[in-house]
């Protein structure tokens, strides 16, 4: 039950989210996952055209076997109760961690 979900790859090209944004959302240091209730919507390059009415959202950081951010697969809600900094977040962090393990491995090869 949720609105939006979207994944977008970490670059500078047009329709990316860039390296410096991914270090807004997380900081400096390593999450590969966020969960966020948002009292201004959220952010149009990860929600698109249902940004202003995401209310919360999860966030998974999918990184390379260096650990540098490879892409964000964004996780959206109208309901503000949905996700929050106090859930736990075992198996999102869980698939967060294999879906990056696994793509970085197709791309090295």
């Amino acid at each position: 039950e949720v609105d939006s979900v979207k994944f977008l790859t970490v670059g500078t090209e047009k329709g990316q989210i860039t390296p410096e944004q991914v270090t807004g959302l997380k900081g400096e240091e390593y999450h590969s996952t966020i969960l966020r209730t948002l009292s201004e919507g959220a952010e149009d390059i990860l929600h698109g055209d249902k940004a202003p009415h995401i209310q919360s959202d999860a966030l998974l950081i999918l990184h390379s076997l260096e650990e540098q951010p490879l892409a964000i697969i964004a996780i959206g809600s109208t309901d503000k109760e949905r996700f929050h900094e106090g859930q736990g977040t075992e198996l999102l962090q869980f698939l967060s961690e294999f879906i990056g393990y696994r793509l970085a491995e197709v791309l090295a090869h």
